[in-house]
């Protein structure tokens, strides 16, 4: 009877995979999160695409019709395709219980990773009690990819009450501390955000990913110096960085003078200047 069950699930669950592949390459995976996963940051900054058109025409009516319909029984199969999934995970023991004391294992940093990770598959580990926990582990892990992961994890339950964590992240000595920082201030900004995110724009000597995601979370701002800060950007040889300066001043003021930084300053020192 076991072997019967085991091979049961087993097909279930390759019943699923073949339903999430169904579904097309804008399907979610169900499989555990990892520290470069990317589900809530709608950018993977290394990934992004540069050019300079940044939406391409739209398709016909005809199209448009065909891939609504195509995404909806794509998502209804992926829909299908996960609960088979995490049905069979479920039985071979992947729970949340597991999870969370994977979270509070102290002799092994990778299990906290997983168990972070793994929490973070169920929907009501995105509010207390357990985004406190992450908040804790943030602060005082001594392991930095734990400390990053927990940053992550309170950034994808949009934790509020860790926006003073965010800021902090900005100083650390790690890189992946960081960035996850940067990130978690692009969806939950913060006004003491303002001094270390300049500070990181304007680092050369920061790493690539942590420049882009700051200059990305300092859309929020619209203060002066930020402006100033922005236009700089628009030089950077590093085109990616000088793409998400001019992504982040269309969103700071509804306009688009491309990566002329003389037409940029004339609009925000003239009579019609925003702020």
């Amino acid at each position: 009877m076991t072997d019967f069950r085991a091979t049961f699930f087993l097909l279930l669950a390759l019943v699923g995979a073949g339903c999430q592949s169904a579904a097309g390459p804008s399907a979610a995976s169900s499989s555990k999160v990892t520290l470069a996963d990317s589900r809530d940051d709608e950018d993977v900054y290394t990934r992004q695409n540069l050019n300079d058109e940044d939406e391409a025409p739209p398709p016909n009516f005809a199209i448009r019709a065909l891939d609504a319909t195509g995404t909806r029984i794509g998502n209804f199969f992926m829909g299908i395709g996960g609960k088979i999934s995490r049905t069979y995970r479920w039985f071979q023991g992947d729970r949340p219980g597991a999870a969370a004391r994977d979270m509070e294992n102290s002799d092994s940093a990778d299990r906290r990773r997983q168990g972070i990770n793994g929490l973070l598959e169920y929907d009501f580990t995105r509010h207390e009690p357990y985004t406190t926990r992450y908040r804790q582990i943030a602060e005082f892990d001594t392991e930095a990819t734990v400390r990053a992961t927990a940053i992550r994890a309170s950034n994808r339950s949009r934790d509020a009450k860790a926006r003073p964590l965010f800021v902090r992240a900005l100083i650390d000595r790690s890189e992946m501390v960081r960035l996850e920082g940067a990130k978690a201030l692009v969806h939950l900004p913060d006004p003491s955000a303002v001094a270390p995110l300049l500070k990181i724009a304007d680092n050369r000597e920061e790493s690539r990913d942590v420049r882009i995601a700051a200059v990305d979370a300092l859309k929020h701002y619209r203060t002066p110096a930020v402006a100033r800060a922005l236009v700089a950007a628009l030089n950077e040889r590093d085109f990616s960085i000088a793409w998400q300066a001019r992504r982040s001043l269309r969103y700071l003021t509804g306009r688009d003078y491309r990566y002329d930084d003389g037409a940029w300053l004339a609009y925000f020192t003239g009579p019609d200047k925003p702020f």
